[in-house]
């Protein structure tokens, strides 16, 4: 094979070798939800509603319970929206918003119905990471204080056993107690228990003030496991939205359509005529 012939055919295969190179190169990144960004957003909405929530009265602020809906509603909308920005120059804005607000209803808006009206569901994480808090916050030694040391006289003994089993073992005795004033038996209910405590407190112990500070440990318990179970749910929504729109959603301009401007792209080089040699 004539020299000549050589060369142009090792050209083209280089330029052929630049060409799958670059368009290899220029394939846009798979972008996927940043779960430190997700937790962040999302934790910081959650513990201000949860401590707003905490500070209201009755425990049933409706109007902020809704406010708190709609801005989980925008914040997926707006991660999706970021997030399809990294792929779109254009993101389909239907898209974003349709899929933001079907994994809204069908995940998240659920769970919050169940956590505000199910207190079972709040158990799990209430009676692990919710009463490690409380204990942090003094719970322990707030017990000690309002329970009697003893109740004298052999007829009482009953009496003496639960409050030795209140004091020794307080994580059995606020497990069992939920704010929900819907909870069968009554007992259960924070309020309700503390008046069943009266003949094992002391006296001068049994008054609204305690009242108050015993149930505010029984919604600093749930409160906690509401925010574990927000966050979860959150975080599950966001990578289930992410999917759904990374597969269903068009983009109206792709990123990488304008990342290379034509000038910048490899050309043909023009090859040069070959000559053939004819010894006949």
């Amino acid at each position: 094979m004539p020299l000549k012939i050589q060369i142009n055919l090792y050209t083209l295969f280089i330029w052929n070798l630049e060409i799958m190179s670059e368009s290899s190169s220029s394939d846009p990144p798979v972008v996927t939800p940043d779960a430190s960004v997700n937790l962040a957003f999302y934790g910081t909405a959650s513990l201000i509603y949860l401590f707003l929530n905490f500070r209201s009265p009755d425990n049933n602020n409706i109007v902020l319970k809704i406010l708190y809906l709609l801005v989980m509603l925008a914040a997926n909308f707006i991660l999706m929206w970021w997030l399809m920005s990294q792929q779109c120059v254009n993101p389909n804005l239907g898209w974003v918003a349709g899929g933001s607000i079907l994994m809204w209803l069908i995940l998240f808006v659920p769970i919050f119905w169940l956590l505000e009206n199910m207190y079972v569901w709040l158990e799990p994480f209430g009676n692990t990471f919710g009463y490690l808090f409380i204990k942090l916050m003094g719970v322990t030694t707030f017990m000690d204080k309002i329970l009697k040391d003893r109740t004298p006289g052999g007829e009482n003994n009953r009496i003496n056993k639960y409050i030795n089993y209140i004091r020794s073992d307080p994580w059995g005795f606020f497990s069992m107690l939920t704010t929900n004033a819907d909870a069968k038996p009554d007992i259960l209910q924070a309020d309700k228990a503390f008046t069943e405590l009266q003949d094992k407190l002391k006296p001068a112990e049994y008054n609204q003030e305690n009242r108050a500070q015993f149930v505010s440990y029984v919604r600093m318990k749930e409160s906690v496991a509401k925010l574990v179970f927000y966050l979860l749910t959150l975080n599950l929504m966001t990578d289930i939205t992410a999917v759904f729109l990374m597969e269903k959603s068009p983009c109206t301009v792709d990123s990488d359509d304008t990342s290379d401007p034509p000038n910048k792209r490899p050309t043909k080089p023009t090859a040069e005529p070959t000559v053939y040699n004819s010894n006949e």
